[in-house]
């Protein structure tokens, strides 16, 4: 990951461990994560530089830090977002998604730096969810299609690729400039 001021980030995710590279000092230190024994699942980092974690509190539990990581605060309750986790997109303090999965199907939720959590799609297993930095259009695509939303990811519209092809392509990844 990296953060709007050009410092870079890495999650190993199997240890649950977050480093940051200083590029003037050439080295990678670790951020210590203040959440006792439980796993961090997730991580992003929004367009204000901020670092947003979710770890497995029963179940999600987001956190969000907006000083390297110095620090994290609580945002959402245990038990809010139902689902084991998948993907973490985050944006400002009104609009921040999460995917999780849930039995057979997928929940994705909304939630806000204030703790407002609303479930705001579901379906098959997830293929990418993100934010155009940019403009906060939010993206999801999954094995059933891809969608689109221009409020922050509060409704969302069904968007064909290829029009006149019956079959739509597989989105997995974006990438903005």
């Amino acid at each position: 990951l990296k953060s709007p001021s050009g410092i870079f980030y890495v999650h190993l995710s199997n240890e649950g461990r977050l480093y940051r590279y200083l590029p003037g000092s050439n080295s990678w230190t670790e951020v210590s994560l203040p959440f006792n024994n439980y796993k961090v699942d997730g991580i992003d980092i929004d367009p204000q530089g901020r670092i947003w974690v979710s770890t497995d509190e029963s179940y999600n539990v987001v956190h969000c830090s907006s000083d390297g990581g110095q620090t994290f605060q609580q945002i959402t309750n245990s038990g809010q977002m139902l689902g084991w986790f998948d993907v973490l997109a985050t944006y400002n303090d009104e609009h921040n998604l999460l995917a999780a999965g849930y039995g057979a199907s997928q929940k994705v939720y909304h939630f806000t730096k204030t703790g407002a959590v609303q479930e705001v799609l579901s379906g098959s297993s997830l293929r990418y969810l993100g934010y155009n930095p940019g403009t906060g259009t939010a993206f999801y695509a999954d094995y059933d299609g891809f969608k689109l939303s221009t409020d922050g990811g509060l409704t969302w519209q069904n968007i064909t690729l290829v029009s006149g092809q019956s079959l739509q392509p597989n989105v997995s990844k974006m990438f903005f400039e």
